[in-house]
């Protein structure tokens, strides 16, 4: 579906939603460690502290 026509409130869900399915499926194919490091890698320390709370989603 389409965030354009969504409420901010809605998009931000959506968008945090996505994010959590990514890095889980993600983790689930190379490893949660390897995830964790290429996260760390593109967004910097915040990676871990993100990527901590998503993989508990699983």
């Amino acid at each position: 579906m389409s965030l354009a026509g969504q409420t901010p409130g809605q998009a931000s869900t959506a968008n945090s939603l996505l994010l959590i399915t990514f890095t889980d499926i993600l983790a689930g194919l190379i490893g949660e460690q390897l995830t964790t490091r290429i996260l760390r890698s593109a967004w910097g320390n915040d990676a871990s502290d993100r990527a901590g709370k998503e993989f508990k989603n699983e």
